[in-house]
């Protein structure tokens, strides 16, 4: 996550060399609008799901004393919304940046979301044997109704 985050960041710094480095896709005017509502649209979908968690939430992955299976607001839509709006957030600043290093960046931080929910996916099926595996068939992961 380190590492992507130092990517992206370099990332932001690029769009200012653009015409020493070719960036992904014409620096418009629309299209770092674009990534801007990504972005945004991303934060409120994890600002939400975060909400929702309430006493639940932890940084780490890691079972809290009474810990609840949520499926309410944003969790009936998908089962890691918080995942959902930090890629969407992700994906609006490659967007909006254009650079291929944003995109590494990118790239790199999202596999170490997808290796963090797998780990969470683990503990949630041992913490709740039937609930989460109904859960999981009726629910997708990341965008709903696709995956």
């Amino acid at each position: 996550m380190v590492i992507g985050g130092v990517l992206l960041w370099i990332g932001f710094t690029l769009p200012s060399y653009r015409h020493f480095l070719p960036g992904l896709w014409p620096a418009w005017p629309a299209t770092h609008w674009i990534g801007i509502a990504l972005a945004v649209l991303g934060l409120a979908i994890a600002v939400w799901a975060r909400q929702t968690l309430g006493h639940n939430w932890s940084i780490g992955v890691e079972v809290k004393e009474e810990h609840e299976l949520v499926i309410a607001g944003p969790y009936a839509l998908m089962r890691h919304p918080i995942y959902t709006g930090i890629i969407l957030m992700l994906i609006g600043s490659v967007v909006s940046l254009g650079t291929p290093i944003a995109l590494l960046g990118m790239l790199v931080m999202s596999a170490s979301v997808v290796i963090k929910l797998r780990q969470e996916e683990q503990m949630m099926h041992e913490q709740f044997p039937r609930a989460y595996p109904d859960y999981e068939r009726r629910v997708k992961r990341l965008i709903p109704f696709v995956w």
